[in-house]
């Protein structure tokens, strides 16, 4: 029972840590394709966020921003 549960736990952790990933790299996506090049300093900061909620606001900023500073606001915004 202990193995199981601990086999659950490493899972669990393993499927959240992939959805997270994902998420980012649809947000850096979305920026490659509407603005070309992304600064590095702006994917480092997409790549530590750890919460899919703050990712799931910030792939619709993604889509909907006029320029990457106004994304740049968006991530500050989010995460203050």
């Amino acid at each position: 029972m202990i193995e199981s549960a601990a086999y659950d736990i490493i899972k669990e952790e393993g499927f959240r840590e992939g959805s997270l990933e994902t998420a980012r790299r649809m947000v850096l996506e979305v920026l490659q394709e509407r603005f070309g090049v992304v600064p590095r300093s702006m994917m480092e900061s997409v790549r530590e966020i750890d919460n899919d909620g703050v990712l799931s606001v910030l792939h619709r900023q993604a889509v909907r921003c006029e320029s990457l500073e106004e994304f740049r606001e968006a991530i500050e915004k989010a995460l203050s």
